[in-house]
């Protein structure tokens, strides 16, 4: 078996065996549902961050990142902020208004499924991994100043929902648990500026330590949260997101793909079925995790993340891998 392969099954097994311990926990009443908050920001504030500042170092500055960095702020900004009348429309609460913006504003792009499909389909498969990962990584920025206001403002905690939203971009940014995009600059200066990277972050699988440490408190909590029998609830909600991810936004990363051909400066072809195949990834943990650190509803927001992470490997999963293999 390939190494990476192996390593992406073992991680992927204790993600699930991290979920279902949280699940079972909340059944048999070993822990409390309510300290998946604490969980979850702790895993944010202080592991995302590290792991932000480690994973960026090692990304190489070139004008294909300028190029990336502009089409993902168009697309996760686009879908966040246009899931709102949809959600609305569909008859959501202020609480799922916010779940259903974030689910559709951030996708499950990194080494857990987007960055991995790059390395199994595309070829080269280790520029397409380190594409894939990128995805991820600009997607940890941007989360900042384009999602967490959007938590702030449908959050159940009482605030001045009526502020304007460049108010509560800024109050976000200079929140403690924005502490991920000072985070991601730095580490993107480090390269920039060519700092060398510390060998003993691979030498001792340091970096490696603090993903299974995020994965642990990220699938912990959210399995604290999840109540499978609600997914029968919340068809209108599955329907919705599962067009969004499946269809439109496809459509739209396609569009991007084809007017940057028309540039002087187009994305690279393996660069292009990288962004392709982001742009059909479902919606990540990251929907569960900022619903319970922003008062959302948690519990529409893991069974989402369940019902359409489920739904994109019965139909667009086979169909990536019939025009890809």
């Amino acid at each position: 078996m390939d190494p990476r392969t192996a390593k992406f099954l073992v991680f992927t097994a204790f993600c699930i065996l991290s979920l279902g311990a949280g699940y079972l926990s909340r059944k048999r009443g070993w822990v409390r549902e309510d300290l998946s908050k604490r969980i979850h920001f702790h895993t944010i504030t202080w592991f995302w961050t590290l792991g932000g500042i480690f994973s960026l170092w090692l990304l190489p500055v070139t004008r294909e990142l300028g190029w990336l960095l502009g089409a993902m702020t168009f697309t996760v900004a686009l879908s966040a902020y246009g899931m709102i009348p949809l959600a609305k429309w569909i008859g959501c609460t202020r609480p799922q208004i916010g779940v259903m913006a974030i689910g559709a504003g951030i996708s499950n792009s990194g080494v857990t499924l987007g960055a991995y499909l790059c390395y199994c389909m595309l070829k080269p498969s280790e520029p397409a991994l380190a594409y894939g990962n990128l995805f991820a990584s600009l997607q940890l920025i941007l989360a900042v100043p384009l999602i967490y206001p959007i938590a702030v403002h449908f959050s159940e905690e009482p605030s001045d929902h009526e502020r304007p939203i460049i108010p509560f971009i800024l109050s976000s940014i200079w929140d403690i648990r924005s502490l991920g995009l000072f985070a991601g600059a730095f580490g993107i200066a480090l390269s920039a500026m060519h700092v060398p990277y510390p060998h003993f972050v691979i030498d001792y699988h340091i970096l490696d330590a603090i993903v299974y440490i995020c994965a642990a408190g990220g699938y912990f909590g959210i399995g604290l949260r999840l109540r499978l029998g609600d997914s029968g609830k919340h068809v209108p909600h599955h329907a919705l997101m599962a067009v969004l991810k499946f269809a439109i936004l496809p459509l739209i990363g396609y569009g991007i793909v084809l007017l940057l051909r028309l540039t002087p400066a187009p994305f690279p072809p393996l660069l292009e079925k990288a962004f392709l195949i982001e742009s059909l990834i479902p919606a990540g943990t990251s929907v569960v995790i900022l619903a319970n650190l922003y008062h959302l509803d948690a519990r529409l927001a893991s069974i989402i993340w369940v019902v359409n992470t489920a739904l994109f490997l019965l139909v667009p999963l086979p169909i990536i891998l019939y025009l890809t293999m």
